[in-house]
C-alpha cells in the first residue's frame, strides 16, 4: 500500500491550530495597516513513501468571496519542480474557489520531505463590514468537496497583496512588489509581462535584467509607488506616453525619454524622489535650419528656444550650432558660440534649469556622420542630445528673475522638467502679463498662450517668451508639472474665436475671447500682446486696442473689434476663422476693398502689398446693417492721374483725399454713381477714405 500523508498547519504568531480549528489575524497585526502586506502560512510534506512511483494528485483549497477578492493569476509553486501544475476554478454559488492541484509528472520520483511554497496573489474589491483577514483549515470537507484542507481569506486592505504559504508561520513580510519579467514582449501595459498578472498602479515596482528586455511605456500613462531599474536593465517612456512616480525612484540602469522630429516626447513626473548612479537619455530633433550670420534679423527660420530637463548641458554639447541667449536689459540675443564651425566656445556656458538658448544648427558645418566630417570634437549634427546622470534630472522649484528694460519686458524663462508646464497653474508675478510666446522655428513665427485661450501645457525642453510691466521673479514650485497634449481647452472656455491668415509659407493666429469680467483696453486679465518677425511670406494678423497691437484680445462683448496685418512679403492672403466657440455670426470686413465675408461658411482671400496700410480690417459679431451694406458697394481705384470712387445712388457722404502722411488734400461731398477728382501730383500714394453715417470704407490708390 502505497501513502502519501499531508499535514496541513497554519501557524499564528506561535499557536499551532489543528483542523478545524479557526484563528484571526487584525489588519494591524500586518504592519501597522500597511496596503499590500503578505500572509505566510505553512504546509510540510512528511512521511511520503512512494515506493519509486507516481505520488498521484493531492490538492488545497483557497475559500473567497468573489464580489470581494479577485485573484491573480500567477500563482507559484517553489521548490519542488515535480509539482507543476495548478488549475483556477470559481465554481461555488456561495463564494469562490481556487483548487490548486500538485501532480507529479515524473513517474519513479520520491519528492523529498519538507518544504512546499505556494503564493496567491489578490485584489480586494471592497467590502466595510469585513475588517480582518481570516484563515480556516477544515479536516470536515465541504458539501462538493473533497477532504482536504481549505483557507478563507477576507479583508479590507485596498491594493493587491498576497498568501503565501511556507514553512516557518505568519507575519508581514513587507509591500507587495511588482516585477517586470517581460515574459510576453516589451509592452509595460501588458499584464503578461508583470509577476502580479497586473499593470503596476500604486505599488512598488522591480525592473530587473531579463532575457525578453526593459520595458517601453507605449502611448498611456503608467503609475507607480516606488520603482527601481535594477543596473544594467532599463526603461523607456515613449513618445506621447507618461509615467508617475509615487514613491522613491531608483535608476542603477538606463531612463530614457523618446522624442519624435515633430518636437513631441514622453514625460515624466516624480513624486517621490530620484537615486541611484543610472542615466538618463533625451534627444531632441532640430527639423529645421540653415546657414549664415547668428545675428541677421532677416533669417528668422531655423532658431529654437530651448531648454534643458537635466543639469550640465553646455555649450560643449553643441559644437555645430550657433548659440544665443536674450539679454532683456540690452533688448538683444547675445551670442555664446556659433562664430565658427566646430570652435568651442570659452568658458563654457552652461544651460541651468531656467535658461533658455536660442539655438541654431547649420548644415555646412561637418559633424560626425555627416558627409565632411567629422569635427575634431564628438558632435551630434541636428540632434540636441540631453544625457547624463539619473539624479541630474530637473525637480522641484525653480525660479528666475525679469527686468523690464531695453527689451520693453520681454523676459525669456523655461520649462525645466522632463514632463509639460501647465502654465495655467503658475503663481505668476504681479509684475508679469500671464501668457508666454513660443517660438516656432520652421515657420518662423509665435504661438500664444493666455489665460483666456484655456489650458496650455508647455512642451519638453522649450523655453518661451514672457511680458513684464515692473521687475519681478517667474517662480516654479514643481505642483505645475502636467502631462498631457500641448494645448488643450477648458470647459469654461465660451465665445472664442481664432482667425487664421495664410499665404505662401506657413500661417498665423489671433485670437479673440469674449469675457465679461475683461476690460475693453489693454490689461492683464487675458490680453497679450503681438510679437512680430521678418519670416518672409509669412502673414501677420492682430487686434488693436486702442494703441496696443494684441495677438490675444480679452474684452466685454463688442459688436466690432480692429484688425490689423502685415507681411513682409507682397502676395496674396487668405483669412479663414478655425474656431468659432459659442459665435453664431462672424463677418470679417476689407476696409479697402469694401468686400465683406461670413466667417462661418467662408474664407477671404485678398492682395496685399507691402507697406500697405495695416489697419485693413474689421471683424464683426453680427449681421452688418443697411448703411453698411451700402458703403461696402463703394470701389475705389486709380487710373492716370485720377482718382476714382463708385458710390451707391442712395448712399449719402464725403470723399477725403490724404496723403501717406495723413495731411488731408481734398474733401467733396459724394455723388451718385462715378466720382472722379483729378490729382495734381504724381508718381505717388494717396489714401481715400469714404464716410456715411459714421460708416467709413478706405483705400490706398497710385497716382501715376
Amino acid at each position: 500500500m502505497k501513502k502519501v500523508i499531508l499535514f496541513f498547519s497554519v501557524l499564528f504568531l506561535g499557536a499551532t491550530l489543528a483542523f478545524g480549528q479557526t484563528a484571526t489575524l487584525s489588519i494591524e497585526e500586518l504592519g501597522g495597516g500597511i496596503p499590500a502586506g503578505t500572509v505566510t502560512t505553512a504546509i510540510t510534506l512528511d512521511d511520503v513513501d512512494v515506493a519509486g512511483e507516481n505520488i498521484g494528485t493531492f490538492q488545497i483549497f483557497v475559500l473567497y468571496d468573489p464580489t470581494v477578492l479577485q485573484p491573480v493569476p500567477g500563482s507559484e509553486f517553489y521548490p519542488s519542480p515535480f509539482f507543476q501544475f495548478f488549475e483556477w476554478a470559481n465554481n461555488l454559488d456561495t463564494g469562490g474557489e481556487i483548487a490548486l492541484t500538485w501532480l507529479s509528472f515524473f513517474g519513479g520520483v520520491t519528492p523529498p520531505p519538507g518544504e512546499v511554497l505556494v503564493t496567491i496573489d489578490w485584489i480586494y474589491t471592497g467590502d466595510p463590514d469585513r475588517s480582518d483577514l481570516v484563515f480556516n483549515t477544515s479536516k470536515d470537507a465541504l458539501p462538493g468537496w473533497p477532504e482536504k484542507g481549505a483557507t478563507l481569506m477576507w479583508s479590507t486592505i485596498g491594493t493587491p497583496f498576497g498568501l503565501t504559504l511556507v514553512d516557518g508561520g505568519v507575519g508581514p513580510t513587507g509591500p507587495l512588489v511588482n516585477e517586470w519579467t517581460g515574459a510576453f514582449d516589451d509592452n509595460w501595459f501588458d499584464i503578461l509581462n508583470w509577476s502580479l498578472g497586473v499593470v503596476p498602479t500604486t505599488e512598488d515596482v522591480l525592473v530587473p535584467v531579463t532575457a525578453k528586455g526593459n520595458p517601453v511605456i507605449f502611448g498611456g500613462s503608467a503609475t507607480t509607488g516606488a520603482l527601481t531599474v535594477m543596473p544594467g536593465a532599463g526603461l523607456t517612456i515613449d513618445v506621447g506616453a507618461d509615467l508617475t512616480t509615487g514613491g522613491l525612484f531608483t535608476c542603477d540602469g538606463d531612463f530614457e525619454i523618446l522624442t519624435d522630429l515633430a518636437g513631441f516626447s514622453g514625460s515624466f513626473i516624480d513624486l517621490g524622489g530620484l537615486a541611484g548612479a543610472g542615466m538618463f537619455y533625451m534627444d531632441r530633433h532640430v527639423t529645421c535650419f540653415g546657414t549664415g550670420d547668428p545675428n541677421n534679423p532677416v533669417e528668422p527660420i531655423g532658431w529654437h528656444y530651448i531648454s534643458a530637463p537635466i543639469d550640465g548641458y553646455s555649450t560643449d554639447d553643441m559644437l555645430d550650432f550657433y548659440v544665443n541667449q536674450w539679454d532683456e536689459s540690452v533688448g538683444m540675443f547675445m551670442n555664446y558660440a556659433g562664430t565658427d564651425y566646430c570652435i568651442p566656445y570659452a568658458p563654457a556656458e552652461f544651460l541651468d534649469g531656467m535658461e533658455v538658448w536660442s539655438v541654431k544648427f547649420d548644415q555646412i558645418w561637418p559633424y560626425n556622420g555627416y558627409p565632411g566630417g567629422p569635427c575634431p570634437q564628438p558632435v551630434n549634427g541636428p540632434v540636441i542630445m540631453y544625457n547624463g546622470p539619473f539624479t541630474a534630472l530637473h525637480t522641484g522649484p525653480y525660479s528666475s528673475g525679469a527686468t523690464v528694460g531695453a527689451g520693453a519686458g520681454w523676459n525669456m524663462h523655461a520649462n525645466p522638467y522632463p514632463s509639460g508646464l501647465d502654465l495655467n497653474a503658475i503663481v505668476w508675478d504681479p509684475g508679469a502679463v500671464p501668457g508666454a510666446a513660443l517660438y516656432d522655428a520652421c515657420p518662423g513665427s509665435y504661438g500664444y498662450w493666455s489665460p483666456a485661450v484655456g489650458a496650455y501645457s508647455m512642451p519638453v525642453g522649450n523655453g518661451f517668451f514672457t511680458e513684464w510691466t515692473a521687475p519681478g521673479t517667474f517662480s516654479l514650485t514643481g505642483a505645475e508639472r502636467a502631462h498631457g497634449p500641448d494645448f488643450y481647452y477648458k470647459e469654461e472656455i465660451t465665445e472664442l474665436l481664432i482667425l487664421e491668415a495664410i499665404g505662401q509659407g506657413a500661417p498665423d493666429k489671433l485670437y479673440v475671447r469674449f469675457m465679461e469680467e475683461a476690460e475693453a483696453g489693454f490689461a492683464k486679465d487675458g490680453d497679450f500682446h503681438k510679437l512680430f518677425t521678418a519670416t518672409e511670406e509669412l502673414p501677420q494678423v492682430y487686434t488693436t486696442a486702442g494703441e496696443d497691437k494684441l495677438a490675444i484680445n480679452a474684452l466685454p462683448a463688442t459688436s466690432v473689434v480692429p484688425m490689423g496685418f502685415t507681411s513682409v512679403t507682397s502676395g496674396e492672403y487668405t483669412i479663414s476663422a478655425i474656431e468659432t466657440t459659442n459665435f453664431t455670426e462672424v463677418y470679417l470686413k476689407d476696409l479697402v476693398t469694401g468686400a465683406v465675408t461670413d466667417l462661418m461658411t467662408d474664407s477671404y482671400t485678398f492682395s496685399y502689398t507691402t507697406g500697405d496700410d495695416e489697419a485693413r480690417f474689421e471683424i464683426h459679431f453680427g449681421a452688418l446693417g443697411i448703411d453698411d451694406n451700402l458703403i461696402n458697394q463703394v470701389s475705389i481705384w486709380s487710373n492716370q492721374n485720377n482718382v476714382y470712387v463708385n458710390v451707391p445712388k442712395e448712399l449719402k457722404g464725403t470723399i477725403s483725399v490724404y496723403t501717406m502722411m495723413g495731411q488731408e488734400v481734398i474733401s467733396t461731398d459724394t455723388q451718385p454713381g462715378q466720382n472722379v477728382i483729378p490729382m495734381d501730383e504724381i508718381n505717388t500714394y494717396y489714401v481715400v477714405k469714404v464716410i456715411s453715417n459714421d460708416r467709413a470704407v478706405t483705400g490706398k490708390v497710385y497716382i501715376k
